[in-house]
């Protein structure tokens, strides 16, 4: 089974990333085991493993103040900086889209369920006015009024705190209310 490893970074990139020197970096890494060398091409590691090391500062001089302040701000950047690659190698493998592309799959989402339900009444008039006993046009204009009432009802659902579409407004919160006697009624079956 293969390493889940981070991004790979080289020494300018770990610099760039923490503002460090390379005398820095290098000191910090000490015996990390580099992903790959590609030679002139630089030396790169997991950032998941050079970051915090870089941080924390690998016993570097510069960086051996020991202040406990300083070093919860060095480990929320260093955190904030995994979580950074983290979402550009999401976005570049695909598993990671742009709210724009969402809303627009949203969108197409809503017009396939919409037009199934917009036809719907033109399907069932005949046999329903027969049923009935009305008049067909009649009652596949009412049919498409309600139709167009509902769905335009749940296209104007609010939305919840955390994005999503509240259907049902007004049901109780406690399902545990039971009418009254119906336990008394399962005893006896």
């Amino acid at each position: 089974m293969a390493k889940n490893t981070g991004k790979p970074l080289n020494m300018r990139e770990l610099s760039e990333l923490t503002g460090k020197g390379f005398r820095t970096i290098r000191a910090a890494l000490g015996d990390l085991e580099p992903l790959e060398d590609r030679g002139r091409g630089g030396i790169f590691y997991d950032s998941r493993e050079a970051l915090p090391l870089v941080y924390s500062g690998g016993g570097a001089a510069d960086d051996s103040d020991g202040d406990l302040v300083l070093a919860r701000e060095r480990a929320l950047l260093a955190k904030a900086q995994r979580e950074k690659i983290e979402m550009q190698t999401a976005a570049e493998s695909g598993r990671l889209v742009s709210k724009a592309k969402a809303d627009l799959l949203l969108k197409e989402l809503g017009l396939a369920a919409r037009r199934p339900w917009e036809q719907w009444p033109a399907r069932v008039d005949a046999e329903m006015a027969a049923a009935l006993g009305v008049p067909r046009e009649a009652l596949r204009v009412e049919l498409e009024q309600q139709v167009h009432r509902h769905l335009t009802e749940i296209s104007r659902a609010p939305v919840d705190g955390n994005g999503g579409v509240v259907l049902s407004e007004g049901l109780p919160d406690d399902e545990d209310d039971e009418p009254e006697g119906e336990d008394e009624d399962d005893d006896e079956a």
